[in-house]
């Protein structure tokens, strides 16, 4: 099972989600959005990881040319809207699908990104991800039935904007006991 994580903002978070295995990390590059990180800076923070997916937030602005600078490497797009994830994933890159709710049928090659409350044993797992707000959610997953990946939402962030490695790990140990195999 992978892990990811939304939204990383400083080097320390990056640095120590790729230390632990995760395979993909999620940066705010939604235009006009206050938590916004810039390109550069995105591209600093990414040159750093080994092995951990750099995937871009985005609003629809980002089917505008040259929304992206060529030189940001990234390897997928995550967004509420199918279009932006479509175009993307078109393209190769990862696209992952917010929403709310199992939608009816997946596009091929999307991936959905769901609360883990909507979690249901009978859905094809393979390509969802389910988002965690907090340790306890946990729980709710069956062993034998596992998702594509788990996400650790905002609410993961400490008083000071930055990951709760203590939560983090917290999660990460009652994985290890359900006998996850993390990618």
């Amino acid at each position: 099972m992978k892990l990811k994580s939304d939204i990383i903002q400083s080097l320390q978070d990056a640095r120590f989600c790729s230390a632990e295995g995760f395979s993909a990390l999620t940066f705010n590059f939604i235009k006009g959005d206050i938590n916004r990180m810039g390109a550069e800076i995105i591209g600093e923070i990414s040159g750093w990881l080994s092995g951990t997916d750099c995937i871009l937030s985005c609003g629809p602005e980002i089917l505008e040319p040259g929304a992206i600078p060529e030189e940001l490497k990234f390897q997928g797009i995550q967004s509420t809207d199918l279009k932006i994830v479509q175009e993307f994933a078109n393209q190769n890159k990862i696209g992952i699908w917010v929403q709310e709710e199992m939608p009816g049928q997946l596009p091929q090659g999307v991936f959905v990104q769901l609360p883990i409350k909507q979690y249901q044993v009978a859905n094809d797992n393979n390509r969802i991800w389910y988002c965690l707000d907090d340790v306890s959610e946990i729980n709710l997953l069956d062993p034998n039935h596992l998702p594509y990946g788990i996400c650790f939402s905002e609410k993961f962030k400490d008083s000071e904007g930055l990951l709760d490695f203590d939560r983090i790990h917290a999660v990460l140990d009652k994985l290890d006991k359900l006998q996850v195999v993390r990618e």
